[in-house]
């Protein structure tokens, strides 16, 4: 025998009498044998061990989905089940609610085996009539991972409604020997004269939606607040549920009425406990937004409504039904909100009425700088706040001195909102070059306004605005943007002769110059050929 042969034979012998010692539990033993081993093959043997355990429990976690069949008749059971191997513990499966077919109950199992454990969810349903239809996916929750089926497609064809003699034939299997002798207390999915459908019925739930408006009376532009509130009595709040959805839908139904509208977000719906008419609500803001009418005349609010679900229950429902959940559901139903009216009114008759805002508004400004030279820009910039809509506000036109080149105003507005109201700030700047030397004058700038709460209009005036300008006069002037609100001035002044420009080299003088070169090149070879 070679040194290899006796090194296997030894390993052959150690292994089994480790398996011996183990037996015998005794510790000394198991350790002088394991020692013997060689570290390189005592790692390969945990690796295996290590490698055997994870597959094991890897392909020990099944899930299976089947019915007993997928054609039957109205008077037969559709049986959905879900079978999941190798958990202890489990959710309870999620088998849908189907309108064409009543619920006959549940049913679990739990066989324990070489395997391990088995775990099987039952759903019977009754079809209420023939037809085809789609059964949806069911999922389970094992672990926080979601496992579903395919959806299913059951033919039902009319039975002769003899649904007892149909079931008989199941009570008598033979693994109902084994079947739970308190079966006859809890409802039989298998004989259908102690089952009829459930017959579902709507329950009391005190709810309503209102739509809130903080006046009811306003000028054409004059801000208002409104709110669509669903009022729900604190005794059914279990009773209605409503989607996300659903709210931004009911957004929708909102806009487009003849106002502008500015929306009031929120990361979380408001709540507030009212009391109505002596009756406890819990009251929900599903919208709220600053509306600015557009128009004069009358505005309804009467085709606002929410769809929620309210909760049905079965009165027909067995002690098993009602312990499983199946005698309770939610139905979709349309909740309509009170109506309100919105008279809207034409702002007065005046000659400002053309170019008046609706709100109250304050403003100031600043010339920057007031001194400069002939030639070098100055800004005015005016910043307006108030109430009305700053999204419609235009830069009003402002006089100014006909020595100042004056050019188009920039505008820019903000909006800052808070949980009722809205305030605009608008920004307007002018820029003037002048042209000239001397004191000129710009301004005063004027805005007219409408003020809904004095009704009537009114005006912001500002004093003049004077920039003293030194430099003498210009000749010729040139004004390029090159950035907004900025310029690149170039000038020629006839006392001072010609200063040449960077656009020197675009011009035609430049042109000029490169042709007298060639032209002597030309005239003295025409010279040399005569």
């Amino acid at each position: 025998m070679n040194q290899e042969e006796k090194s296997t034979a030894v390993h052959k012998l150690t292994f089994f009498n480790c398996s011996f010692l183990l037996t015998r539990n005794n510790f000394s033993g198991f350790y002088s044998c394991f020692s013997s081993i060689k570290p390189g093959i005592l790692t390969i043997i945990f690796t295996l061990f290590f490698l055997f355990g994870i597959f094991s429990s890897v392909s020990a976690q099944q899930v299976r989905f089947f019915t007993n069949k997928n054609q039957l008749t109205t008077d037969e059971i559709l049986e959905i089940s879900v079978e999941i191997s190798g958990v202890s513990r489990v959710n309870y499966p999620s088998f849908p609610q189907m309108e064409q077919f009543a619920s006959r109950g549940q049913s679990t199992s739990q066989n324990f085996g070489p395997s391990g454990s088995k775990i099987t969810f039952t759903q019977s349903y009754q079809p209420l009539k023939p037809g085809k239809y789609q059964v949806p996916a069911v999922s389970v929750i094992i672990g926080g991972k979601t496992y579903s089926s395919e959806p299913l497609t059951v033919s039902i064809t009319k039975g002769n409604g003899n649904t007892a003699q149909k079931n008989q034939g199941r009570n008598n299997r033979p693994d109902d020997f084994f079947s739970d002798p308190f079966n006859q207390f809890f409802s039989d999915p298998y004989n259908s004269k102690k089952q009829e459908p459930l017959k579902f019925t709507d329950v009391t739930a005190d709810a309503f939606l209102s739509v809130e408006l903080n006046k009811n009376e306003c000028y054409v532009g004059e801000q208002l607040l409104c709110e669509v509130i669903l009022f729900i009595n604190r005794r059914d709040e279990g009773k209605i549920r409503v989607d996300g959805m659903e709210i931004a839908n009911l957004h929708q139904r909102i806009r487009n009425r003849g106002f502008w509208e500015e929306k009031i977000d929120f990361t979380q719906i408001p709540i507030k406990q009212v009391t109505i008419n002596g009756k406890p609500y819990n009251s929900y803001v599903l919208y709220r937004s600053v509306l600015f009418p557009t128009e004069a005349g009358k505005i309804n609010f009467d085709d606002i409504y929410l769809e929620a679900k309210k909760l049905q229950v079965a009165n027909n429902a067995s002690i098993f039904d009602k312990f499983s959940g199946s005698d309770k559901r939610f139905e979709n139903i349309k909740i309509k909100a009170r109506s309100a009216t919105l008279q809207v009114k034409s702002l007065p008759e005046h000659m400002l009425k053309p170019v008046a805002t609706v709100g109250r508004f304050t403003f100031s400004g600043g010339l920057t700088p007031d001194s400069v030279s002939t030639g070098e820009p100055v800004e005015l910039k005016i910043k307006l706040k108030g109430n009305g809509n700053a999204a419609l506000i235009s830069a009003p036109e402002i006089y100014s001195s006909p020595e100042l080149e004056t050019y188009e105003p920039g505008t820019s507005y903000f909006i800052n909102k808070n949980e009722q109201t809205v305030f605009g700030e608008n920004v307007f700047s002018y820029q003037f070059v002048p042209k000239s030397e001397g004191k000129h004058q710009i301004g005063p700038f004027v805005f007219y306004y409408f003020d809904p709460i004095k009704r009537a209009y009114d005006s912001l005036t500002s004093s003049p605005y004077y920039v003293y300008v030194t430099g003498g006069n210009l000749m010729d002037l040139k004004v390029n943007r090159s950035a907004p609100d900025k310029f690149y001035l170039e000038r020629t002044q006839g006392n001072e002769g010609i200063e040449l420009s960077r656009n020197f080299w675009n011009s035609y003088l430049w042109f000029l110059v490169l042709l007298i070169p060639a032209g002597v090149f030309i005239y003295i070879r025409f010279l040399r050929k005569s």
